[in-house]
């Protein structure tokens, strides 16, 4: 495949070549046209001064007048009466007559003029217009008057040899053109590639510089530059979670090793045996919430999740999340308390909608001390639905707020049980069902409130 340079120059040549081949043509054929069409002008100008001056000479023994109007100027001139009759020729012809067809004669005798070109004197081209003179309403004479056209005939053979010559030359020159203007067109496209060469993982930072700002190739260009800061967040975030990951699962596997490590030094009795397989059990326990979340938020690249949105009943979705910790809530004197309208329904995931609200309302009852509460409430406004999730815990510093959603994030009042993907987990499933969560927390108490389209 040639490059693009040489194709663009190639359809370049070929457009402009086109174009100036027939724009020759025109011209020439539009020049001869208007030399003809001034010549037959100029031809009638003549026959009717002839036509007056004959006129006035008829009853007269001779045409001196008509003589003295011919000399000097190149022209044929022949009258003839409507049967034919040669009255007066100018001396120029040396007794040659100027040809009349059957066809232009008729045309004469009905009273219309008419135009030939003809050959005089050694094949020379010359136009020739027949013209009724006409007395009474009928023909009685017609003018035959020819001009030669050999001053037209060299102009318009030396404009065709000029625009033969010129015309490769202003193609040749235009290819050149092209070939430039291809050339500082591409330019800014190789520095794209070349740039483009440079750029590696560990480099994602360089951005492609371009002198244009408002064209295309400025646009592929901060496209591009765009592009690569995605990338390198994507990069920076896949780091990130990587060590997170390698952190997260490497202390349930030492704390496991250690334990394993140390009860098989001695000899132990069955009931620490016992113990130290309960220890692994949670510890594995651990391990396998940790791996599921994983698992689920590998799926936020995806759009085939989509697939399984049906239409839901979100107050019955509620009700049954907030039954199932009614027990947690209660061993911890907890009030749970709810307000939610029962004809809310909406499009989404049952099972992920689910778990959005249990890591909210679990996190509520884990941070409320006893004997405060918990509340949810439901609401709906045009066209979208409110949930309001609201506790009277210990509440969120100020200047961990921006970082609450963040993956494997735990705050320093965090449950040592916890491993940071909650409430990246909510939001998550939240921006896949298109709505949006807000936290708003002071010193008694968190509100979560999450906003989705209705049905």
């Amino acid at each position: 495949m040639l490059p693009i340079r040489i194709r663009l120059t190639f359809w370049y040549v070929a457009v402009f070549s086109i174009t100036l081949i027939l724009y020759s043509v025109f011209l020439f054929t539009f020049i001869s046209h208007k030399i003809m069409n001034n010549m037959d002008l100029e031809l009638i100008a003549e026959a009717k001064e002839s036509r007056s001056i004959f006129l006035e000479e008829i009853t007269k023994p001779s045409f001196e007048e008509l003589d003295e109007e011919l000399k000097g100027i190149n022209y044929y001139l022949q009258i003839y009466s409507i049967d034919g009759k040669l009255i007066y020729s100018s001396a120029n012809l040396y007794k040659t007559n100027l040809p009349v067809d059957t066809e232009a004669f008729n045309s004469i005798e009905h009273g219309s003029q008419v135009f030939r070109t003809i050959h005089l004197f050694k094949h020379k081209d010359s136009r020739m217009l027949l013209y009724p003179i006409i007395s009474d309403g009928t023909p009685k004479y017609y003018i035959s008057i020819a001009m030669p056209l050999h001053e037209q005939h060299e102009f318009l053979h030396m404009l065709g040899i000029i625009l033969t010559l010129v015309t490769p030359i202003v193609i040749i020159v235009a290819s050149w053109g092209g070939i430039v203007i291809a050339g500082r067109a591409m330019k800014p496209v190789d520095e794209i590639t070349k740039t483009a060469k440079r750029i590696e993982a560990g480099n994602l930072a360089e951005q492609i510089k371009t002198k244009t700002h408002n064209d295309e190739i400025g646009n592929l260009a901060r496209t591009f530059n765009d592009m690569l800061l995605r990338l390198k967040k994507a990069f920076d975030v896949l780091a990130s979670f990587s060590q997170n990951v390698s952190h997260e699962l490497k202390t349930p596997l030492t704390v496991m090793k250690s334990g394993i490590e140390i009860t098989m030094r001695e000899k132990r009795s069955a009931a620490e045996y016992r113990e130290l397989l309960v220890s692994l059990l949670e510890e594995v326990d651990q391990m396998t919430r940790i791996i599921d979340d994983l698992l689920l938020t590998s799926l936020s690249d995806t759009a085939s999740i989509k697939a399984s949105f049906t239409p839901l009943s979100l107050s019955k979705l509620l009700m049954e999340t907030i039954d199932f910790f009614e027990v947690l809530a209660t061993d911890k004197t907890i009030l749970l308390e709810h307000n939610i309208r029962e004809d809310v329904s909406i499009t989404g995931n049952e099972r992920l909608l689910k778990r959005a609200f249990s890591n909210i309302i679990d996190n509520a009852i884990k941070f409320t001390p006893p004997g405060k509460k918990v509340s949810v409430s439901l609401v709906r406004d045009a066209g979208y639905t409110t949930i309001h999730i609201q506790d009277q815990g210990i509440g969120i510093p100020k200047e961990e707020m921006p970082k609450i959603f963040d993956r494997f994030y735990r705050g320093k009042s965090a449950n040592t049980e916890g491993h940071g993907l909650g409430l990246s987990i909510v939001k998550w499933i939240v921006e896949l069902h298109d709505g949006a969560i807000s936290v708003a927390s002071k010193p008694e108490g968190t509100n979560f409130q999450i906003r989705l389209a209705l049905v």
